[in-house]
């Protein structure tokens, strides 16, 4: 399977910012949490500074005052849960101290303990009970807001991650399926998944992908039985054509008898021919080229093979690619009059030239070229032009082993450039 890497790259980016997001919420609480720590303690140290301060008071205020000087300091305190008063009996007992003013101080400062209630046991016997009831701030509403917003924007965006992910598998899937159906009808079908939009387009293509090749199948169906047909009357013809005493005339109708046999014979192979049948696998390019260019030399054809490199290893068909490269080879000679087939490495693919001498193809019609049964030969005749089936089958063959084919005109001649992704090169 293919990576998308545009896809993963806008899915860790989604990430970073979802953690930055919820990194910085939980920044925000925990320093708040730590400020009211701080705040805490600090109120803390103050209160137990105050309570000293109220003993060290209460200590040197007679008896018969004490309830007004309680008073006094009441009134004398924003605090509104600040609270004194004077009991028979501690008000709480756990924080019940009988030791004198000096004591208490040494105890709260060296031990460093931040009460915010105690119970002092004055010299009359009674017990002055001081209380502190200290409240945290509320957490600002600002920051409540920006925390409830940054929490929305990270659950957004995970979402949206989510979303596109769910999407757009399905999407590249139905890509990958579109490009290997335009060169095998018979491709493996492309499995039914994602959300109801996407699941109806991947059950479209597989749809589509079947009606072609039963369309396909059909067509084939009528050139064979229309080739059948044909064949037998031309055979009746040929027999009378036999029969007739003027031989300058039989012989020029039976070539035209046996020009129209062999191109219905080509045209039903074409019609036939599945170019996925055969198995790809791994194959030296530049030994299957250099094989095929010594048996043409050996029968005196005009083709030379240059390599800048030892071998090409790709995936392929040995003996469609076979047929490809010779349809373009006898092409260059039937036209250019002699063919030069080099190699040479183009970063990650495995280039092909076929060049000749000839007159080279005008741009205009350059693709034209590749269509079934186009002769840029205007003789018509088989001797000089063929069937127009060379290329086609030619350019057929090379996409179904994931090359690619492209014509190039020269100061002299045409130059047929076909590439292949490389497994693996040795110069």
């Amino acid at each position: 399977m293919q990576v998308n890497f545009r896809k993963a790259f806008g899915m860790i980016i989604l990430g970073i910012i979802s953690l930055v997001i919820i990194g910085n919420v939980y920044l925000i609480y925990t320093m708040d949490q730590r400020n009211q720590q701080l705040e805490t303690k600090h109120q803390g140290l103050v209160n137990s500074n105050v309570i000293i301060t109220i003993i060290n008071i209460m200590m040197n205020t007679p008896e018969g005052r004490l309830e007004s000087m309680i008073n006094t300091i009441h009134a004398n305190t924003a605090n509104p849960n600040f609270n004194i008063s004077l009991t028979t009996s501690p008000k709480w007992p756990q924080q019940a101290i009988n030791f004198d003013s000096d004591e208490i101080t040494e105890i709260l400062k060296e031990e460093k303990t931040y009460i915010d209630t105690i119970s002092y046991r004055l010299p009359s016997g009674k017990w002055l009970n001081v209380a502190f009831g200290y409240e945290p701030p509320p957490f600002p509403l600002i920051k409540v807001l920006f925390i409830i917003f940054e929490i929305i924007v990270a659950i957004l965006l995970l979402s949206y991650a989510w979303s596109l992910n769910r999407f757009s598998s399905p999407l590249q899937q139905l890509k990958q399926h579109a490009d290997e159906l335009g060169m095998d009808l018979q491709a493996k079908k492309t499995p039914i998944y994602g959300p109801t939009l996407a699941k109806n387009a991947l059950q479209s293509m597989n749809l589509m992908q079947d009606r072609l090749y039963q369309l396909v199948r059909e067509r084939v169906a009528s050139i064979a039985a229309l080739s059948h047909d044909i064949k037998t009357p031309l055979t009746r013809l040929k027999l009378r054509v036999q029969m007739m005493d003027e031989k300058d005339k039989q012989v020029s109708m039976l070539n035209d008898i046996s020009d129209i046999e062999i191109l219905l014979s080509e045209t039903l192979n074409f019609a036939k021919q599945d170019y996925h049948q055969e198995e790809k696998r791994r194959l030296d390019l530049v030994a299957l080229l250099q094989t095929l260019s010594n048996d043409l030399q050996d029968t005196e054809q005009p083709v030379s093979f240059e390599r800048k490199i030892s071998r090409a290893i790709i995936m392929g068909q040995s003996s469609n690619l076979t047929r490809a490269f010779n349809n373009l080879i006898q092409n260059a000679i039937l036209y250019g009059h002699r063919c030069d087939v080099s190699m040479q490495m183009n970063q990650r693919r495995i280039e092909v030239h076929f060049r000749d001498q000839g007159p080279g193809i005008p741009d205009e019609i350059q693709e034209k070229v590749f269509e079934p049964f186009f002769r840029f030969e205007k003789s018509r005749s088989r001797k000089t032009g063929g069937t127009g089936l060379g290329l086609a089958i030619a350019r057929s063959i090379l996409l179904a082993n994931d090359g690619q084919i492209t014509l190039q005109n020269l100061e002299k001649g045409l130059d047929v450039v076909v590439s292949f992704p490389v497994v693996k090169a040795v110069r």
